[in-house]
């Protein structure tokens, strides 16, 4: 992991990052925390400033190609070999949805600048467009259900999770919706 520099071309901190290839590296929108992904199927959340991790989300089953970060910094994104993509809780360090629509590898993806709508590209040659109201309303509505059952979840949690909301869009057509 490398961050910053004292000069031109200068690298002015790194560190081990994964125990396998680092393939993708995202710095937040504040620029208060790194995600970085591997070839070990993790993603660690970083400190840039003392290079510390702050913790590992762990779900996918195949090597991270894309990392991105929601506005609000909150949602991480992130893709695989394995044909997925996962939605993350960046406080919570856990996945919130996984995304399944691709019939091969997906390279990358990105949050939309409001955050509603995700991009993906995949080797299959399908570029996708995700529509995440659906997964705003169930997932916010599923947040605060728990919230109400289970004093151990805090309410804020379905605050921090407002992605916006598109009435008039359908999610990326041929995609099935699984939660893990």
């Amino acid at each position: 992991m490398v961050w910053g520099g004292t000069g031109p071309g200068r690298i002015r901190r790194r560190w081990r990052a994964h125990g396998d290839g680092v393939r993708s590296v995202r710095c937040s929108h504040d620029g208060r925390s790194l995600a970085s992904g591997g070839d070990d199927n993790r993603i660690r959340l970083w400190d840039p400033a003392s290079g510390t991790c702050l913790g590992t989300l762990a779900g996918h089953d195949q090597h991270i190609f894309s990392l991105d970060f929601a506005p609000g910094d909150h949602i991480l994104a992130s893709s695989s070999r394995g044909n997925t993509i996962k939605l993350w809780d960046i406080a919570e360090h856990r996945c919130l949805v996984t995304l399944e629509g691709h019939n091969d590898m997906v390279f990358s993806v990105q949050f939309s600048p409001d955050g509603r709508e995700l991009l993906s590209a995949s080797r299959d040659g399908i570029v996708g467009l995700w529509d995440l109201t659906y997964y705003n309303r169930h997932i916010a509505g599923n947040l605060k259900f728990q919230t109400r059952r289970l004093a151990d979840i805090d309410s804020v949690t379905a605050s921090r999770l407002d992605l916006g909301s598109r009435p008039d869009r359908s999610p990326y057509r041929g995609n099935r919706r699984t939660r893990r």
